[in-house]
């Protein structure tokens, strides 16, 4: 879902300035309940839901934080991710037409270098499965049943 490659774009296409900018304001709040909203901000489209889920990852937070370090270390991988030529497994991609992290060109790229069937979803943020979860289900068993 809302693939993308070092190979295959350019940084601001990879994430937005705009999303760059919650990420780096997140990573610098101590507060889980408004870095969460940072985080949606840049990642989710459902605007009316936003408090509520804050809350509910805020309330993970205290089992599993997530440190400033693990969160620049996978900054930092996503930075270094190369797509491969191809794939030995037959694979669908998902992407967002309203995605303000990473631009959707990165995944139709992603799946013309790999041969791979993609799919847009044209009111979902990046973050899928918490915006559109019915779309992805209707889009993955319709390419499984085929």
């Amino acid at each position: 879902m809302n693939s993308s490659a070092k190979n295959l774009g350019h940084p601001f296409e990879r994430m937005g300035m705009g999303a760059l900018s919650c990420v780096v304001r997140a990573m610098l709040v101590r507060d889980p309940v408004r870095r969460e909203r940072l985080i949606l901000e840049a990642t989710s489209i459902r605007i009316d839901e936003h408090e509520a889920m804050a809350e509910a990852s805020a309330a993970l937070d205290a089992f599993a934080p997530m440190s400033v370090k693990h969160a620049l270390r996978q900054l930092a991988a996503a930075t270094r991710f190369d797509a491969p030529d191809g794939l030995h497994t037959p694979t669908l991609l998902l992407a967002a037409e309203r995605d303000r992290l990473a631009n959707r060109i990165c995944s139709e790229r992603f799946a013309a270098k790999i041969g791979a069937p993609l799919e847009i979803n044209p009111i979902a943020g990046h973050d899928l499965p918490r915006d559109d979860p019915e779309w992805i289900c209707t889009h993955a068993t319709r390419w499984f049943a085929s």
